[in-house]
């Protein structure tokens, strides 16, 4: 988790990731982009046999809710 407010912006750029947001898990594949708040509880993992690459960017305290 990271700093109360935070989001975090991933791209998958190759292969299957599977994110762990919240306790709820949510497939994406190569091309998929995904917004959400950083300070849940959350994990990526990868479900297959291949690689598979992607890119987190963080942003501390923009969150305003």
């Amino acid at each position: 988790m990271h700093e109360p407010g935070s989001r975090e912006t991933a791209l998958v750029e190759s292969g299957q990731v599977v994110l762990q947001c919240d306790g709820r898990p949510h497939a994406l594949a190569a091309g998929d982009c995904v917004t959400f708040d950083a300070d849940l509880p959350h994990h990526f993992e990868n479900p297959g046999p291949g690689a598979a690459r992607l890119l987190a960017v963080v942003s501390a305290g923009l969150r305003r809710s």
